[in-house]
């Protein structure tokens, strides 16, 4: 059996894509000058995170970094400033290596899709 391109296939494939993108998933990237802000109740921003979306099995397992898509040890996941399009703020799990190399300018350049449900606001 040969593999063909189907057109009309593609052009749904690509609809379903974009919806499923628009409900589950928000496109961000790291927000700047956040390193001096601090979580409340003298946390970690990925404790605090952990406790707001009751996300204990974070810690057992190897999740995937959004920011770079690569599976790490959960040990080594910070709660990463971001900021999606509309400017609103929010704190996600990433990587320690995508925290650190997206500041400043970096930061401004890299945007990418996390699912909704890992975002939690930042408490004003």
């Amino acid at each position: 059996m040969s593999k063909r391109f189907n057109p009309t296939i593609m052009a749904v494939s690509k609809e379903f894509e974009e919806l499923w993108n628009t409900l589950f998933q928000e496109r961000v990237r790291h927000d700047v000058d956040t390193s001096d802000e601090c979580a409340p109740n003298n946390l970690s921003w990925i404790e605090y995170w952990k406790q707001e979306t009751n996300n204990c099995d974070f810690s057992a397992g190897s999740p995937i970094c959004p920011s770079c898509g690569k599976t790490k040890p959960a040990r080594e996941f910070v709660g990463a400033h971001v900021i999606d399009k509309s400017n609103k703020k929010y704190i996600c799990p990433t990587c320690k290596d995508c925290n650190s190399k997206y500041k400043g300018d970096n930061a401004k350049a890299h945007w990418f899709n996390v699912k909704k449900s890992l975002l939690i606001s930042i408490p004003r």
